[in-house]
């Protein structure tokens, strides 16, 4: 772990396949005591009346349990945090759900981190995989394009290895 960082919330972002997962785990290890909260995870534990957004849109409850995931992700990060820990929270941020993110950490330092890659880019990579949402990400993109504060660190690493990735994002938290 680096000695002049401090536990912190981090929060890295990207659409699905920009690597956020894969980046936060890395990033976890290089900072020593983290806790890696993936949003899905805590999504998956509402076992009984579940709803998420599908082809066709975001239902109302599927709107409340996103809210309700990313206020338990930042409620445990805290929680982590005051307890000397770093916390990555692993989530899809956007438009409406960054204000969402920015009002559940009012008055709690935090590092945004957006993996930003080519929209086509990942498209042939869900083609590739045979994902059924291959054009369901489209207005994700486009809010992230257009309706997402730039702040933070924005990376484009769609020509970046991992590593070169999480050492971006060290540079970043170290130069703060």
């Amino acid at each position: 772990m680096t000695n002049e960082l401090h536990p912190q919330i981090i929060v890295i972002s990207g659409l699905p396949g920009a690597g956020k997962s894969t980046i936060s785990a890395l990033l976890a290890r290089r900072l020593g005591r983290t806790a890696h909260l993936e949003a899905d995870v805590l999504q998956r534990l509402i076992v009984a009346g579940a709803e998420h957004p599908t082809l066709e849109g975001t239902t109302p409850e599927a709107k409340v349990q996103l809210e309700l995931r990313l206020r338990h992700a930042c409620l445990l990060a805290k929680s982590f945090v005051s307890a000397g820990f770093f916390a990555i929270i692993d989530d899809i941020i956007h438009g409406q759900r960054f204000t969402e993110l920015a009002s559940e950490l009012e008055g709690v330092p935090y590092t945004f981190v957006m993996l930003h890659r080519d929209y086509e880019e990942l498209r042939s990579t869900w083609l590739a995989m045979g994902s059924p949402f291959v054009d369901a990400w489209k207005w994700v993109s486009e809010e992230i394009d257009h309706e997402t504060p730039r702040i933070g660190l924005w990376i484009d690493n769609s020509t970046l290895t991992e590593e070169a990735t999480v050492s971006k994002i060290m540079e970043y938290l170290e130069s703060r």
